[in-house]
């Protein structure tokens, strides 16, 4: 019974994912330059390169490939897979498709896909300092009805991370993801030119009977950590 409801709990986190582990993290004096900016260097979307995260959800895997004018990102471990389609302009990285899958005892127990009314803007480029980012739109879930969203991103500063895979100089920025539904979700990224993303914390909200489950399950944060970078 307590294996079923570690599933359930997993798929309802996983769920809110849209998108190495931290031995050190030292504030860099670039966040108080007034008009430092980041380019898309710290998202990179590189075909040639895999990354490997040490994860919440085991070592996860991370493939990217290029279709069309949007690229696929794969994450995969040994009891899901998460798949993002991205489109990354010159001024914007968006998000226009996801879709997940949750499988036990190799039986997909269950899936979901997720599509917006138009591409989902997740970061404004180049990332400046003081200046947030927000897109608000229309979120559609399976066959459920639509749920306004606000997505918010800022940047935090700057931080040196220190996991298994090396030593990075990271940006720090915080999505907050937020629903008509009431839900919140809070997601921290450090990001390195040319790797795109080291570190990853995800606070899943607590409310109802799964933010309860999650809270007695330990799986209240959710992390993801490079752990080796593989070209």
């Amino acid at each position: 019974m307590l294996a079923d409801i570690r599933k359930i709990v997993l798929l309802a986190i996983i769920s809110t994912i849209v998108y190495g582990f931290a031995h050190t993290a030292v504030i860099d004096e670039a966040d108080n330059k007034p008009n430092f900016h980041f380019g898309e260097e710290y998202f990179s979307l590189n075909p040639d390169v895999k990354l490997v995260y040490e994860s919440t959800f085991g070592e996860t895997i991370c493939t990217t490939w290029l279709e069309e004018d949007q690229y696929v990102q794969e994450f995969i471990s040994d009891e899901f897979i998460m798949i993002q389609q991205l489109k990354l302009d010159t001024n914007k990285l968006c998000i226009t498709y996801l879709e997940q899958q949750l499988d036990i005892l190799y039986i997909t127990a269950h899936s979901i896909v997720v599509n917006y009314n138009e591409p989902s803007q997740l970061v404004s480029i180049p990332v400046q300092k003081d200046i947030k980012s927000q897109w608000t739109g229309l979120e559609y879930v399976n066959d459920h009805p639509a749920d306004s969203i606000v997505i918010t991103s800022e940047y935090l500063g700057n931080e040196t991370i220190t996991s298994e895979a090396g030593e990075f100089d990271c940006i720090k920025l915080v999505f907050v993801i937020k629903k008509a539904s009431g839900k919140v979700n809070n997601y921290y990224e450090w990001r390195a030119p040319d790797v795109g993303l080291v570190q990853l914390t995800a606070e899943v909200d607590q409310k109802g009977f799964v933010g309860l489950m999650t809270q007695i399950l330990g799986y209240d944060e959710i992390v993801f950590r490079l752990k080796k970078i593989e070209t």
